[in-house]
């Protein structure tokens, strides 16, 4: 697993550093970690080594902000893959990052067995280790990990899994199949497709967009569930304690961007 960290902080990329160490000696995962101290040396970096896996970024640097890197890792470099996971000591950038989609943010000064609650979200979601799909096929039983499947689409008795590296098919029904995959990874959007959140590029009040192109429709029956859903991932990801006017005010912030329809 490739790791990066963007902090201008020294010490505190040490204490991240540390952590993820200890992380992966208790579960006897293979990291590599990189420390960069500059936005313009972490591009440089990315721009030669897109199998990064996950980047620590710090959103206030020297010569770049962290907002603005997010954009270039997402639309310019398009690598859609990296797991970004922003840091702060501050709490005020909530439609700036959301529109970079990142996995968490974690707020400065962190909390002890913060760093090792964080990476079991990203392995459990990711499937780094041993979550993959299985599925039955003429010669025996196929696999494909969960971080590769952009989403499922029933076609008439078969299921095609789109991947990556393009589709698979299989015989099945979507509705068993929607109970036996990760809650906080896939999600059902219609009685015909199971979209996994990673690969959403932007959603409105009847579609997703994928990374890859693809638009898949939101049925009406499930547009409110869908909505609730994209909320509730957002406001999770909040730092900091909870705060009773927080969840109403990040809601309607991020509908008005989502659905300019919204009476904002």
């Amino acid at each position: 697993m490739n790791i990066l960290i963007c902090d201008d902080q020294r010490a505190f990329c040490g204490e991240v550093e540390e952590a993820l160490l200890r992380y992966a000696r208790q579960k006897k995962l293979k990291v590599d970690i990189e420390v960069f101290f500059r936005g313009n040396a972490l591009i440089s970096y990315l721009q030669n080594h897109p199998e990064t896996d996950i980047l620590f970024l710090d959103i206030r640097l020297p010569d770049r902000d962290g907002v603005e890197i997010g954009s270039c890792i997402r639309d310019v470099l398009d690598n859609q893959k990296l797991i970004l996971v922003y840091i702060s000591a501050l709490e005020q950038y909530a439609m700036q990052l959301f529109r970079n989609r990142p996995f968490d943010f974690l707020l400065k000064p962190l909390e002890a067995g913060e760093i090792e609650r964080l990476m079991d979200r990203i392995l459990r979601v990711t499937g780094k280790g041993k979550t993959c799909f299985a599925y039955q096929t003429r010669s025996g039983v196929s696999r494909v990990p969960y971080r590769e499947i952009l989403y499922f689409q029933s076609l008439g008795r078969k299921i095609q899994i789109m991947t990556e590296k393009g589709p698979r098919f299989f015989y099945g029904k979507l509705g068993e199949l929607a109970g036996s995959l990760p809650e906080d990874q896939f999600l059902v959007i219609h009685k015909s497709f199971i979209v996994n959140f990673t690969f959403v590029r932007e959603y409105t009040q009847s579609q997703v967009h994928l990374t890859n192109g693809d638009t898949l429709p939101i049925s009406k029956s499930r547009q409110s569930q869908v909505r609730r859903k994209i909320m509730e991932a957002a406001i999770w990801k909040w730092p900091g304690p909870p705060r009773p006017f927080m969840a109403d005010t990040v809601y309607s912030l991020i509908c008005c961007w989502i659905w300019p329809g919204w009476h904002c």
